[in-house]
């Protein structure tokens, strides 16, 4: 049966998953994973290996010439999945279809595998608690049956009956780094994998308090929520993905929340982050931003955030009469006054909606914001550039 007249595009992705895992599991040789490859894809599959095996084959099985036809593309597989320069890649014409990252990801970790254990490693690539990003995706998805998440659950080797941990943690750094830290310090199996630009969702069979992260990861952001079943982790993960969007979300605010703590802050994160950020308000501190610079947020979230004026100047390290000098500047820019606890209001939930907006990459230009006299707040040093505590920018962004 062919690949792609299987119904549903989870069940052919666990297909893809087991077939090239079989193929490893009974020692199958390099040859026969890229013929495999290039079987499922429909399509020239090819591989080349450093000082060794360079080889192209077609759909059905042939060997091919070392050159690509004319007219067609190699769609190579990411780096990050292949070891010692191995180059694994698939030839189209046009456009690939949905299935084409997950075959050459799976045939680049197949291939991997079986010349580490020829060399002696009998560790594949994604073992260490680095989870197939394939698999744990099915996991999360509210489109997959609670039998295909069972499957897959079993793939990745995740008890199916485990009570979970399910994290989204917002780093720039590695999601090996990230996990190797969480094994370290938790002692028990963890699972994790970059699920989209910026966020790796991580899977332990342990409970965590969020406030017990900070230590452990101190240059990231995330959400967390326990005493989870496998069935539990789609819809935890919509809760988890829009509460990301609220966590760091100042100077002061904790990094690590979780959503329960939220409340009916999480409508916040579900607000379309375009009409966001072409709200009146969120333009305004757009407009102040680049007129005052970034040192202006710092000092807004510190008078959001402590008891008094006097509070707040003592924590951005200024006199309580230049501060309100400064927030006069700044009322007058937004259009609003934030001397009372309307104005307060108003002022949190535009910061709000601009952390979010700008965490999915929404905000207008800067550039287009400017306004025609920069000022610079009085008594204040020009800064070379945003100040960084912890490995973030200090101010809300």
């Amino acid at each position: 049966m062919r690949l792609y007249d299987v119904d549903g595009e989870s069940e052919r992705a666990l297909r893809v998953i087991a077939y090239f895992d079989q193929l490893v599991r009974h020692h199958a040789d390099v040859a026969t994973v890229v013929r495999a490859g290039a079987a499922l894809a429909e399509c020239p599959a090819g591989i080349a290996v450093p000082n060794g095996l360079r080889a192209r084959f077609g759909a059905d099985g042939r060997d091919l010439a070392p050159e690509s036809a004319a007219g067609t593309e190699r769609i190579y597989a990411d780096d990050s999945v292949t070891d010692g320069g191995v180059g694994v890649w698939l030839e189209r014409v046009g456009d690939a279809p949905e299935l084409d990252n997950l075959i050459l990801e799976r045939m680049a970790m197949a291939a991997t595998a079986i010349l580490g254990r020829r060399n002696g490693s009998p560790v594949p690539p994604a073992a260490g608690g680095l989870a197939d990003p394939a698999l744990l995706e099915l996991l999360l998805s509210a489109q997959v049956s609670s039998v295909e998440r069972a499957r897959a659950a079993r793939l990745a080797g995740i008890p199916v009956d485990g009570i979970f941990s399910l994290l989204a943690i917002r780093a720039l750094g590695s999601e090996r780094d990230i996990v190797a830290a969480l094994r370290e310090r938790w002692s028990v199996p963890v699972w994790g994998a970059r699920v989209e630009p910026g966020v790796v969702a991580v899977l332990a069979p342990t409970t965590m308090p969020p406030d017990q992260l900070d230590d452990l990861l101190p240059h990231a952001d995330g959400v967390v929520r326990s005493g989870l079943k496998v069935d539990d982790l789609a819809p935890a993960w919509r809760s988890l993905s829009a509460s990301l969007r609220l966590a760091g979300l100042s100077t002061s605010w904790s990094r690590w929340l979780r959503p329960e703590d939220l409340g009916c802050l999480t409508l916040l994160a579900d607000v379309d982050a375009e009409v966001a950020a072409h709200h009146p308000d969120v333009l305004a501190l757009g407009r102040l931003r680049v007129r005052f610079g970034p040192s202006s947020f710092t000092d807004l979230d510190a008078v959001l955030t402590m008891g008094s004026m006097r509070q707040a100047a003592a924590a951005v390290h200024l006199h309580h009469t230049s501060l309100a000098e400064r927030v006069r500047k700044y009322g007058a820019e937004l259009g609003f006054g934030i001397d009372d606890s309307l104005g307060r209001l108003r002022l949190f939930v535009a910061l709000a909606l601009w952390t979010a907006a700008e965490r999915q990459g929404r905000l207008m230009p800067l550039g287009s914001l400017r306004s025609p006299t920069p000022v610079t707040p009085p008594g204040a040093r020009v800064p070379k550039g945003p100040t960084r505590v912890d490995g973030r920018t200090n101010a809300v962004v």
